[in-house]
């Protein structure tokens, strides 16, 4: 529909929005990679139009289109010895990374967020999901609930 001041809402158009239900605990800081859709992945959908958002971290394309994603990573557990960190939106396609310094942020191991919002071109029936890597000592970084996940079909 257009409204009165030339607005377009469509309001089938596939997207969805979530948070993470439960905190993940020491699921990165060892050099791996910590997946949103690691087993135990759960999320608490605020929108979901299209019902194609699994709930537990993966989102699926039912057209082929640009799709705005955008992601809040919201972590704890950094110390000053984590050497490097990759923040990524994975696709079928492609993936997209986004490279910071740990042991340079402020607030060194209490509460992060990491936004990242990528326009990604994707093919009906291909995934979208977001990765956390950090390096150098132990498992010690917890992805906390605030984290929020979404996509929306722009094009």
């Amino acid at each position: 529909t257009i409204n009165a001041d030339g607005a377009l809402n469509i309001s089938s158009q596939p997207g969805f929005l979530a948070f993470l239900a439960s905190t993940h605990n020491n699921v990165t800081g060892d050099a791996t990679t910590y997946y949103s859709s690691d087993a135990g992945a759960s999320y608490t959908e605020v929108y979901d139009t299209a019902a194609n958002f699994d709930g537990a971290g993966t989102f699926t394309a039912p057209v082929t289109g640009k799709y705005l994603v955008c992601v809040n990573v919201m972590f704890e557990g950094l110390t000053a010895n984590h050497s490097s960190g990759v923040f990524y939106i994975f696709t079928s396609n492609r993936t997209y990374s986004r490279l910071f310094h740990p042991r340079n942020m402020a607030n060194v191991n209490t509460n992060i967020g990491l936004p990242m919002a990528q326009i990604c071109d994707v093919d009906s029936g291909d995934t979208i999901r977001w990765g956390l890597y950090v390096n150098f000592t132990d498992k010690t970084i917890d992805i906390t609930t605030t984290t929020n996940f979404g996509a929306q079909l722009i094009s």
